[in-house]
């Protein structure tokens, strides 16, 4: 249900069309976010007619599913964002069925509802979505967990515990597709614990001795660690590089699970993880000469993203 508190398009600004305008005709001009204003679908069509446009928002206006239409003729919208706008329900995300270019949807307090969300989810390019607060049921959102979007739920419409199922479905759907030989999976995450096990023994050597003259030693048994369960990928501005440890019970490493297990290809597999605080993380590692190495770790931040190790 849609938060009834913002009494919405009781405050909008008046705009004219020549506004509207203006505020996306500088040159060099690549986006605007429209808030608060009465702004109509017509004038979204006519806002369209500036091609080079990348990123949009629009936040309290009176625009409808009509407006989605004329969006979808951005040959380069990347990022778009609708807030507070009850008149939308998704299902004008139809139109971007061929859209080649939108990367990235952030729909807050918008009567998004599962036929809308279906249309989202069928759009080729999409990499992410937030969704905050829609008129989507919770099946609804399991209809689309074989997407291959990251979702990002906030809001008070699912419950911890649905977004959890949620998650675990976008997994299974995946690693279906992708499913590891059992016992390679086995093998992987062995080693995969085996360095998270030496990492937390180098932390707490290097609670110790990591200061003075005996940083050096500390530096040398690092190098010695990544050598024995790691790549020999360049790590640049991570731990290597600079001799940092976790104090926390178990090191850096202590809290963590282990979830899944993905093949990329026969001998690169992602181990999925959730950290001490419920965080996904997941890990690369890359068989050479019949042993696992860790290669990278990732978190989800609009997207796998390396984070070090």
């Amino acid at each position: 249900m849609l938060k009834s508190k913002l009494n919405l398009g009781e405050n909008m600004k008046q705009i004219t069309m020549q506004e509207a305008l203006d505020a996306v005709s500088a040159r060099y001009c690549k986006g605007h976010r429209y808030e608060n204003v009465a702004l109509s679908d017509e004038m979204v069509r006519h806002i369209c007619e500036v091609k080079g446009l990348v990123n949009m928002g629009f936040a309290a206006t009176a625009i409808t599913d009509a407006s989605l239409e004329y969006l979808a003729r951005l040959p380069k919208l990347s990022y778009l964002s609708l807030e507070n706008s009850e008149k939308i329900s998704g299902e004008g995300f139809r139109y971007f069925a061929r859209h080649a270019k939108l990367k990235h949807i952030d729909v807050q307090n918008v009567g998004i509802t599962d036929e809308g969300l279906k249309a989202i989810a069928k759009i080729p390019s999409l990499k992410s979505l937030r969704i905050v607060d829609t008129r989507v049921s919770f099946a609804g959102l399991l209809a689309v967990a074989d997407a291959k979007i990251l979702f990002q739920i906030g809001g008070e419409r699912f419950s911890k515990e649905q977004i959890a199922k949620f998650e675990q479905a976008q997994r299974d759907f995946q690693i279906s597709k992708n499913r590891p030989d059992p016992q390679d999976a086995a093998a992987a995450q062995s080693a995969l614990l085996e360095f998270f096990a030496a990492m937390s023994e180098w932390e707490k050597f290097a609670a110790r001795k990591a200061c003075g003259k005996n940083k050096d030693e500390a530096g040398r048994r690092l190098d010695e660690l990544f050598a024995s369960y790691c790549t020999p990928a360049k790590r640049s501005g991570y731990r290597r590089e600079f001799v940092w440890f976790s104090q926390a019970d178990g090191g850096t490493y202590g809290g963590y699970e282990l979830t899944d297990v993905e093949s990329e290809t026969k001998n690169k597999f992602y181990v999925y993880a959730k950290d001490a605080y419920g965080f996904a993380r997941r890990f690369l590692l890359i068989r050479k000469d019949g042993r696992w190495l860790v290669d990278k770790q990732q978190d989800m931040d609009g997207g796998w993203k390396n984070c070090g190790l």
